[in-house]
């Protein structure tokens, strides 16, 4: 998911990615990952 949200937010003026499902806003992703709002861009899974 970050891989998505991290590439989309190199993309100026975009700033967070919001995840939908069959067009409709979640919670979570499979439980997993909190999707409720927009995800921002997170260095800490970018490798050096």
């Amino acid at each position: 998911v970050y891989s998505i949200v991290n590439t989309l937010t190199e993309i100026p003026p975009i700033k967070g990615v919001q995840i939908l499902v069959e067009g409709n806003e979640m919670k979570s992703l499979a439980g997993h990952i909190d999707i409720s709002m927009p995800l921002l861009r997170d260095e800490d899974w970018i490798k050096p």
